[in-house]
């Protein structure tokens, strides 16, 4: 567990108002304990030994404390071309809310400072600084069980994320319709995404995928190498995913597998957050495809029913799929026309 960068600062005495770059030190100080535990959990690892690495906060929580140009800045600041390279940095990112007001206090955290107004809206801004992380699971206030509840919750979802192997548990819609302009006032994250699928066998669906931020000036791409598989269960919307970053070369070297069958699926994504849910709405490129809008939803756990959650308004006509309009399927598609 690494302890929060800004606390441990306060702590040791360095006062934001004494020092002209706060966020400056936050960031350099995150990497340098996110560099050590990496070390550590190396070096477990040579000896077969396993680590998970929590982390109590990250790098892109910065944004929730300065403006979006000038953390770019700082990000550039540390070799970092695109905060998409930040973004993307880790597995999976809980945001928990912030306790009920009755619950609420600043006297076991010397470093915390807002009032209770002041902590709902920065953990607001906090969230959407995470637009479009790989995994965003809100963990919300109990109605009963208070903290200890809460806290179960993290460790039940941290179980589910981890898997063995990882399970990935989502919905997805077809959507008919979609208000832009209210879809904008969420600050969604924005990403233009090319995948492909190289050839497969066995019911294993093995995609490679380049990602890039479209809200940035900079040519700085991801790539990803994904494995998904069907669960003993059929019948739950589940699927086992091996997810894992790879570097250009890699990425071209399984292109050349591709499946001969399959086109490249071209897509803009918008990543934001809604009543608690993290949506990824997908604008699909190719005109002559069947399906123009995908929305999906990734759950925390196997519980939540599709009829329980709540789509965004801005979005009409959505009808759930039921694996006929799969990315997978769309590329076959792609390469007919």
């Amino acid at each position: 567990m690494v302890p929060e960068a800004a606390t441990n600062l306060i702590q040791s005495g360095v006062h934001p108002e004494l020092v002209a770059d706060f966020q400056k030190y936050i960031i350099e100080k995150q990497l340098q304990n996110e560099k050590f535990v990496l070390g550590v959990a190396k070096e477990y690892l040579g000896k077969g030994l396993r680590s998970v690495i929590i982390l109590d906060r990250a790098l892109m929580d910065g944004l929730a404390y300065t403006d979006d140009t000038y953390f770019k800045q700082l990000a550039n600041t540390f070799g970092v071309k695109s905060t998409i390279q930040w973004l993307k940095r880790y597995d999976a990112v809980l945001a928990l809310d912030v306790a009920p007001r009755e619950c609420y206090t600043t006297e076991n955290n010397m470093a915390r400072s807002e009032d209770y107004k002041g902590a709902v809206l920065k953990g607001e801004a906090v969230k959407k600084a995470w637009h479009g992380a790989n995994k965003l699971l809100v963990i919300e206030n109990p109605e009963q069980g208070g903290f200890s509840e809460k806290m179960r919750r993290v460790v039940n979802t941290i179980f589910e994320i981890l898997g063995e192997p990882p399970v990935e548990l989502e919905y997805k819609w077809v959507v008919r319709e979609v208000g832009v302009e209210k879809l904008e006032t969420l600050n969604p994250a924005v990403f233009y995404i090319e995948q492909d699928y190289p050839k497969s066998e066995n019911d294993v669906e093995e995609r490679v995928r380049k990602i890039c931020d479209s809200k940035s000036s900079s040519d700085i791409y991801l790539y990803y190498h994904t494995i998904k598989k069907p669960t003993e269960d059929s019948k739950k919307r589940s699927r086992i995913e091996i997810e894992r970053k790879i570097s250009a070369k890699e990425y071209e070297e399984l292109l050349m597998r591709r499946d001969p069958e399959s086109g490249t699926i071209r897509k803009t994504r918008y990543a934001f957050l809604y009543n608690g849910k993290h949506f990824e709405l997908d604008v699909l490129l190719d005109n002559s495809l069947p399906v123009k809008y995908l929305l999906e939803v990734e759950l925390p756990d196997s519980s939540v029913s599709a009829d329980s959650i709540e789509l965004p308004d801005f979005v009409k006509g959505a009808v759930l799929d039921n694996g006929q309009y799969s990315n997978a399927k769309l590329a076959k598609m792609v390469s007919k026309v």
